[in-house]
């Protein structure tokens, strides 16, 4: 008998048979998700699994994720970093990001963001976005959430150097902090953020009128804050961190510390 019969041959664990049907269930629903955060999503659950069980059955199930290779960038100078923020509501950030719809029109999204709990406080669908709607859309957060912040980080944009923006600022107390021209990554929250959005959210829609992506979108923002976890927030959700920064502020003017 040849030496080959007696190779060894890899035998189906039963046991991973539940386990495989909830990782593909997750990855269904989450197509962007690698296999440490459907392993966070596992525990969640109640389901007790090492990260090394998930990714061996993650590899066999062929859900790896296609990463684009990294261009290497030169190190570049940067202006003088500004505090973190140290509480929630203290530092929003504001970007945009483009797409179209089914028919080809071009439309806009305006996101919105907290610095410390990375919480998603608002975004918002237009076809434009002069300085105006832009100033309607800060309100209607500052409205929803009664919190004014200090001061926003934004790009040099035409829409947040306007005289109209820039006396909108003033009259609320808030200081516009501009990032240097051509670079992002002095407002990474927001770039982060972004990446986030387009891949999991706008590339994996199709909208056929303004109205259905502003439904979807909503329904995005709300699962972004309550169910995903955050790598940066030893995996909590944007709304368990601001909820357990609420008790501690509570706690604090109980006992007058």
């Amino acid at each position: 008998m040849h030496r080959s019969v007696f190779y060894y041959k890899k035998r189906h664990n039963s046991g991973d048979d539940f386990l495989r049907r909830k990782i593909r269930d997750i990855a269904g629903v989450r197509p962007r998700f690698g296999y440490k955060r459907i392993t966070v999503m596992l525990n969640r659950e109640g389901i007790k699994v090492g990260k090394d069980r998930v990714y061996r059955i993650y590899r066999e199930e062929g859900l790896s994720l296609d990463k684009q290779k990294k261009k290497r960038r030169r190190l570049a100078l940067t202006r003088v970093v500004p505090p973190p923020a140290t509480k929630p509501g203290e530092r929003w950030s504001i970007d945009f990001l483009s797409d179209r719809l089914f028919e080809g029109r071009y439309f806009r999204v305006l996101g919105i963001i907290d610095q410390f709990t990375r919480r998603c406080m608002g975004l918002f669908f237009a076809y434009s976005f002069p300085a105006k709607e832009v100033i309607k859309c800060l309100n209607k957060v500052i409205q929803r959430y009664k919190k004014i912040p200090s001061s926003i980080t934004v790009d040099n944009g035409p829409e947040f150097r306007s005289y109209e923006f820039d006396e909108w600022a003033k009259s609320k107390s808030i200081l516009m902090d501009f990032i240097s021209p051509g670079k992002p990554n002095q407002n990474g929250s927001i770039e982060s953020f972004n990446g986030r959005l387009r891949d999991e959210f706008l590339n994996a829609n199709v909208f056929r009128t303004l109205v259905e992506a502003k439904v979807l979108l909503e329904s995005w923002r709300k699962d972004y804050n309550k169910f995903r976890p955050h790598s940066s927030l030893d995996n909590q959700t944007r709304d368990e961190v601001w909820k357990r920064y609420q008790k501690v502020l509570e706690k604090n003017l109980r006992t007058g510390s």
